[in-house]
């Protein structure tokens, strides 16, 4: 081949915009809208798995945000019409509320879950304080609610309940769970003029980094009190995604699964993944607490009934629902 030649061709090919090795274009990926209440949760772990693993690629799957925040999905008042998302992560509060009000629309397909042997949430006091009883700390304590009322402060009354002390004698403040690095180090702006709180992860591990905080309760309280196992966060998909995209919606929940699979058999590879997911996110460093792990056919219906038939007589709920109803199952999607 002539100079002249090969310069024609390589004009060609660049006015084409195709390579002169012909790479071969990375294949399009099936976008999921993806929508939650929080930013990070222990159970975000199976999330950041699928992604830096590369199971969701492998799907041909990538998950778009909406939001991540409390605002999406309030603890009180109304609900969105439609969450407009295809794939929802909450935790079970905010789930039975949507059934309660939009009953049909979510499908259950993981479950993250509190039994005797892990938790991720416990009741803080400043070490400052020197107190390791709830009976010993001060009037007019102002307890700090991290991620809003609802079942956070149902399990600070009742804990103080257990102790025998009355609620007036505390004063509360709902604190957001947004950022994560505004809990970090000891001088965590969020926190100014709190000295108990309760808190979950990742921020409960974030903020006992400090060294300036001590457990007060640190166990599993729902599983030895009402219900073991405890459902915490969910994964649900969206019923118009079930029937509109029945195959992107089976793929998706392969990916999921085989990071479930891959967390349980290769917890500390999965540790280690998560605390690099969160530091490039987050740009927090920060070990957290892994709770058990459920498909949609490892819990049963009675579980789900149990807890939301707590909420309601807890007046958490506006009605009784039939949560049981709210799981997955493998006939929603193609086989």
């Amino acid at each position: 081949m002539s100079l002249r030649t090969l310069a024609i061709a390589l004009l060609l090919v660049s006015a084409t915009g195709a390579s002169p090795c012909m790479a071969q274009a990375k294949p399009a990926l099936d976008e999921v809208s993806y929508v939650s209440d929080r930013e990070f949760d222990s159970a975000s772990i199976i999330y950041a798995v699928a992604e830096e693993r590369g199971f969701l690629a492998d799907a041909k799957i990538r998950l778009v945000p909406i939001s991540a925040g409390p605002s999406i999905l309030p603890a009180t008042g109304a609900l969105p019409v439609r969450l407009n998302g295809e794939l929802v992560f909450a935790g079970r509060h905010r789930l039975y509320r949507i059934e309660a009000q939009q009953p049909g629309q979510l499908k259950i397909f993981g479950i993250n879950a509190q039994d005797q042997k892990k938790w991720n949430e416990a009741i803080l006091v400043r070490r400052s304080l020197k107190v390791d009883s709830f009976e010993k700390l001060p009037e007019r304590t102002k307890f700090g609610l991290a991620g809003g009322r609802g079942t956070s402060e149902t399990l600070v009354d009742l804990t103080l309940k257990e102790a025998n002390l009355p609620r007036e004698r505390f004063t509360f403040e709902n604190i957001s769970e947004h950022p994560l690095s505004a809990y970090q180090g000891s001088q965590a702006g969020l926190l100014s003029g709190i000295n108990a709180l309760y808190a979950r992860e990742p921020y409960l591990s974030t903020i006992m980094a400090s060294g300036e905080w001590a457990a007060l309760l640190d166990a599993p309280w729902y599983a030895t009190h009402i219900l073991s196992p405890w459902p915490l966060t969910m994964s649900a998909f969206d019923k118009h995604f079930l029937t509109s995209r029945p195959e992107v919606a089976k793929r998706l929940l392969q990916a999921l699964e085989r990071a479930q699979v891959f967390v349980n058999e290769h917890p500390d590879e999965a540790d280690a993944i998560f605390t690099a997911y969160l530091k490039k996110k987050t740009g927090v460093s920060v070990k957290v607490r892994r709770v058990s792990f459920l498909r949609y056919d490892q819990v049963a219906p009675e579980i789900l009934q149990k807890q939301a038939d707590w909420y309601f007589t807890q007046g958490l709920l506006t009605g009784k629902i039939n949560a049981g109803e709210m799981l997955f199952n493998d006939k929603l999607l193609p086989q």
